[in-house]
């Protein structure tokens, strides 16, 4: 297999520079469907050659750009710099595996953390998950005031990072889903939201 590395390095390097410069005409347009065509296309290729060398980590780091790439591809997320930012880092990180491959033969770099840092993007805040509705009956039955049962209750889990901009940030969400659901209560108690305890369980009726 040695023999085909050369081969390899070069297409791959010419693909990620390819993949660098579609990223950063998405990033200034963001809706522009031929770059986010002309990226996927392009980390498709490079998760299929990197699988076809059998070279797994770069493969898998690859496949995890691939899928956040089809998840905004499809509307599921949208660009931001904190997304582009991490696919940025992970191209990089592509880029240096393929290096080690030039220069040693194998891959040497882990990148586990460049793949969670993706996924991170696809599972949302914190990985969060919904809630299941004996979950949600649960909190219900255990606030002060109970739901009426003419109304839907909804129980939201929230986890919310802290800006460093001196704002409370759970009070907000708190005031923002009072003014559009009656909110049957909170968990913590509201007070401890005020506090400033950021990770919060807040059911709702609407």
């Amino acid at each position: 297999m040695t023999e085909y590395w050369p081969d390899f390095v070069r297409e791959s390097e010419e693909r990620i520079t390819e993949l660098n410069n579609a990223l950063l005409t998405l990033e200034r347009h963001p809706d522009d469907e031929e770059a986010m065509e002309n990226i996927f296309r392009v980390a498709h290729t490079l998760k299929g050659n990197c699988g076809a060398a059998g070279l797994e980590r770069a493969s898998d780091l690859a496949h995890a750009i691939e899928d956040v790439l089809d998840a905004v591809r499809s509307g599921d997320l949208e660009v931001s710099p904190e997304l582009m930012d991490a696919i940025f880092d992970a191209v990089d990180e592509l880029e240096t595996m393929v290096r080690e491959v030039d220069r040693h033969g194998e891959i040497e770099t882990d990148p586990s953390n460049r793949i969670d840092a993706l996924r991170d993007h696809l599972e949302g805040p914190a990985g969060l998950r919904s809630p299941t509705e004996a979950e949600i009956d649960d909190v219900v039955a255990d606030l002060a005031q109970p739901a009426n049962d003419d109304h839907e209750a909804y129980l939201a889990r929230l986890s919310i990072a802290d800006t460093g901009e001196g704002v409370n940030d759970g009070m907000l969400v708190v005031e923002a889903l009072i003014d559009a659901f009656e909110l049957i209560g909170t968990e913590p108690p509201r007070e401890a939201i005020a506090a400033g305890d950021y990770n919060c369980e807040i059911g709702r009726a609407s």
